[in-house]
């Protein structure tokens, strides 16, 4: 650092008194004058000053512009560098970011007058405690390097340039992109759901606690005792662009075209059932388990007490044309129509049986 020259501040309070309405009017303008000092100026501005200025206040040299940042004895007050910082101002006055914390004066960090290419900023980017700016980086965040959150836009011709006032993080949403749209029928604060870790990772479901993504309140799509043991991949496919219906036949296709008599090539008259029972009517949500007995419990509900023997031996000729099918060793497509059957074969066991039966030797379809 470049010692501060012999009897400075005197030679500043004598420029301050002979220039003094020249500095003050210009500390009250908008912004700094751009017109270059006169050669006398910065001659002047040489023998009184310190140092020369940094590089991003080197259009304040000179002798007449010393009180835009100086008060007439040399003092640096904040006024003029929030002036100009206004972005700063804001940010202490709202008690945001590592400055709304910050007590002490501007001059105390970013001294001047220490030469050209002088770090005024003073940022050590390896060793600053991000505590300070009121953002802890915890998990995922403590990988992310300074640039990937402080940049700016310089404008369409010029790529971003690190930025370090006004970054907005109140809220997940200012930096992270919303995957949940309008999906959601609740608010919920994203750390309700998501970590900091992984925000792939959900946190544990704790209802008392409100804590947890919880289906049936976050979405138009209650979990009854059938759609709760699935696998939440099973419906939410990633590549997906956009959320699964919540009609039965977009994701029950088998179960629709065994009902209607059309599947794996073959026809047959279509069931009873087709296009004359809702699918809610033999499947309701208030069914607490997805046993057959159960399935013939609700068939009484339209059907004489006798049909209910009936599903156990549909189910028992589906069944034992399944496991003929399996025998041997039968390939990927004879195992991939098995467990289709296996799902949905009841919805017309007839159609069911026939497709069984035609898999044996492992043919496949």
């Amino acid at each position: 650092m470049k010692p501060p020259r012999a009897g400075w501040p005197a030679t500043l309070l004598l420029a301050a008194v002979l220039f003094g309405p020249l500095g003050a009017v210009a500390q009250d303008e908008a912004a700094p004058p751009k017109a270059p000092p006169p050669p006398w100026d910065l001659r002047a501005g040489g023998v009184a000053s310190p140092g020369p200025l940094a590089r991003a206040h080197a259009d304040l040299e000179g002798i007449t512009r010393c009180t835009q940042c100086h008060t007439w004895l040399g003092g640096t007050p904040d006024g003029p560098c929030l002036a100009c910082h206004e972005a700063v101002g804001q940010r202490m006055e709202q008690g945001l970011g590592f400055h709304g914390g910050f007590q002490g004066d501007c001059a105390g960090c970013h001294a001047d007058h220490r030469g050209r290419e002088a770090d005024v900023l003073g940022l050590d980017r390896k060793g600053f405690n991000h505590d300070l700016a009121l953002f802890s980086l915890r998990g995922a965040h403590a990988e992310v390097g300074c640039d990937d959150c402080h940049v700016a836009p310089r404008g369409d011709a010029e790529p971003p340039f690190f930025h370090l006032i006004g970054i907005a993080y109140a809220r997940c949403s200012d930096c992270h992109a919303d995957p949940h749209g309008e999906r959601l029928v609740r608010a919920r604060a994203c750390s309700d759901c998501h970590g900091d870790a992984d925000w792939r990772l959900p946190v544990a479901v704790d209802r008392e606690a409100g804590r947890g993504f919880d289906h049936d309140a976050d979405t138009r799509f209650p979990l009854d005792a059938v759609h709760d043991p699935v696998a939440c991949a099973a419906c939410h496919r990633p590549e997906a662009e956009v959320p699964p219906a919540r009609e039965c036949a977009a994701c029950h296709e088998d179960a629709v075209a065994l009902l209607s008599g059309r599947l794996g090539g073959l026809r047959l008259a279509a069931d009873p059932h087709a296009g004359t029972v809702a699918c809610r009517d033999c499947h309701p949500a208030s069914m607490k388990s997805t046993r057959l007995p159960d399935y013939a419990a609700v068939c009484t509900d339209c059907h004489p007490a006798s049909y209910a023997p009936l599903l156990a031996t549909r189910s028992a000729l589906v069944d034992a044309a399944l496991v003929a099918a399996a025998a041997g060793e039968p390939d990927a497509r004879t195992l991939a129509w098995i467990e289709r059957l296996t799902r949905s074969g009841l919805h017309h066991a007839a159609l069911a049986e026939a497709l069984a039966r035609s898999l044996r030797g492992g043919a496949g379809r």
